[in-house]
């Protein structure tokens, strides 16, 4: 059976119901989806043209996504290869139509927003270009590099040891990331190989292994608790 046709109130086009939205059951909306959606993406563009108007939404969208609940997912999401390609594939045919329409602002404009959050976030902007650099460093070493310290687990390594140094016992502000066994020896970039360190004792320490740490390190046990730093 042939789909029922309707005459769009907008374009004036005769169409299948298929292509027109529903407005209740068995009501159908005057205007096609096709009219639908370029008056929606007309609307969004005057919206954003308001300077207000973006920092509201990105406000909303940063207040949104620092929800431990948001990171949760789009770390669910970066590990499914299947989400990625449809992802991808979406995006470069949204980006291929001809009524694509860019609604982000000028690149001097995002310079400074992204300079703004860095300030905003410095502690936090910090703590991932370590997170990088010791994973950078692991791996063209060839011990560890798919090593990984979370943030979460970075914030539980610290709390066990009662926001002190490992090696020096003071209490420290912003404590650095000391690898028991060094990368430069073969020590892995992960939770069990990794202690809190005041800079000072980080770099005394260079690259030296404490006492019976790598024999704990392969028994699989951590390189260095409160518990057992002087065992």
């Amino acid at each position: 059976m042939a789909d029922p046709l309707k005459t769009c109130r907008k374009c004036g086009e005769t169409k299948p119901l298929s292509g027109f939205s529903r407005n209740g059951p068995g009501v159908w909306r005057p205007e096609c989806k096709a009219c639908r959606n370029a008056a929606k993406r007309a609307r969004h563009a005057e919206r954003m043209a308001d300077p207000d108007y973006r920092d509201r939404k990105r406000a909303a969208a940063e207040r949104h996504n620092a929800t431990e609940g948001a990171r949760q997912r789009k770390r669910e999401w970066k590990d499914c290869p299947e989400y990625r390609a449809r992802e991808a594939a979406a995006q470069g045919a949204r980006r291929e139509a001809p009524d694509f329409v860019r609604h982000r602002p000028p690149l001097e404009v995002e310079r400074e927003q992204a300079k703004a959050r860095r300030e905003r976030n410095l502690d936090h902007y910090r703590q991932r270009e370590r997170e990088r650099s010791h994973r950078r460093r692991a791996a063209k070493r060839g011990n560890g590099g798919a090593g990984q310290v979370t943030d979460a687990e970075w914030r539980a390594i610290v709390s066990a040891w009662d926001g002190r140094c490992a090696h020096c016992g003071e209490p420290v502000e912003a404590p650095t990331q000391d690898h028991v066994v060094p990368l430069s020896k073969g020590g892995p970039h992960d939770p069990l190989n990794v202690v809190p360190s005041c800079a000072p004792c980080n770099l005394a320490k260079y690259d030296h292994e404490p006492e019976g740490a790598r024999q704990r390190l392969d028994a699989g046990l951590p390189a260095m608790t409160p518990e057992n730093q002087h065992g």
